[in-house]
């Protein structure tokens, strides 16, 4: 009878050694499936915001308070219109109007030749114009 008690003892801790070790062989799982997934996540990041690889919309999502201020604007502005010719041009010579179109702020820009247009979300310009919009 002692040897039946000593028996079932033993498988007893032996089975519960084994849901200790199975916990464990658990948790480690979900962790290394979580640190993967990190690290993926890192790396596709890492990808669209020097390579662009996904057109920047992954690292635009991570990057929302990127706006570019007035001044960065003009800045840009100057230098630009400096590559398409105009010379000796200061910032009092440059007219800024901030402007909404499809739900998108831009800074339009327009100097005595040219104008142009900087989003104001990412800095980008994407419109150039050689002559100017009368009103």
């Amino acid at each position: 009878m002692e040897d039946k008690d000593v028996k079932t003892k033993k498988l007893n801790k032996i089975n519960e050694i084994r849901k200790i070790k199975s916990k464990k062989i658990i948790i480690i799982s979900i962790i290394s499936v979580i640190i993967i997934a990190f690290i993926a996540l890192i790396c596709v990041y890492a990808l669209d915001a020097t390579r662009n690889t996904f057109g920047g919309k992954i690292s635009s999502i991570f990057e929302q308070d990127k706006d570019i201020t007035e001044e960065k604007a003009v800045t840009k502005a100057l230098d630009r219109f400096t590559e398409m010719g105009e010379e000796n041009l200061i910032t009092n010579d440059l007219e800024v109007l901030k402007i909404n179109r499809k739900g998108e702020y831009y800074y339009y820009i327009s100097s005595p030749q040219n104008s142009l247009e900087i989003r104001i979300s990412d800095g980008k310009i994407v419109r150039e114009n050689s002559v100017l919009v009368e009103e």
